[in-house]
């Protein structure tokens, strides 16, 4: 009766079978209902509350890190979903390079690299060679124009960023 209580729930009556169950109704001028035929599975009366543990998030699934060894050509496209992406030769103008995580270019950039484009803000773009077309981190991005302004444009840099700001800074 006590747990119908807590919830908001009124006792009409009680379908029971043991007599002792039937006396506590009889006491408390509680309607007994006969036992049915439909089968029915006891409840266990509850000790206390019970304490759910609050479920972990899954782990986000890290993939390895994609490694490309030839150069990227114009109109060529590659994506590290879930990872990182690491280019072991050049990029063409025109080439864009995807990544969930980190970009590196041990090469001459010169394409569009576009690191933490699921929104990771933690996410760096290495180059080599910084002449791109485009850099971006997590949506914050900056064009050729503005980057060939930039003293460190055609360096070995570090894209970074910090707020809405990105940084670039030497390798």
């Amino acid at each position: 009766m006590r747990v119908c209580r807590s919830h908001g729930l009124r006792t009409l009556a009680i379908r029971a079978s043991r007599i002792e169950d039937i006396a506590a109704a009889i006491a408390i001028e509680l309607p007994v209902l006969p036992p049915s035929g439909a089968r029915e599975r006891p409840l266990e009366p509850l000790v206390g509350e019970e304490k759910k543990k609050p479920e972990k998030p899954p782990e986000p699934t890290i993939k390895p890190t994609k490694i490309i060894t030839s150069p990227v050509r114009g109109g060529q496209q590659i994506y590290a979903q879930g990872g990182d992406l690491v280019v072991i030769s050049s990029v063409s103008p025109g080439a864009e390079l995807l990544a969930d995580g980190n970009i590196h270019v041990y090469g001459p950039m010169r394409g569009r690299a576009l690191a933490g484009i699921k929104g990771d803000t933690r996410a760096r773009i290495f180059c080599q060679q910084l002449t791109a077309e485009l850099v971006s981190i997590a949506g914050q991005y900056k064009v050729a124009e503005d980057l060939r302004r930039d003293p460190l444009w055609g360096a070995g840099v570090l894209v970074s960023l910090s707020g809405d700001v990105l940084n670039i800074t030497r390798l």
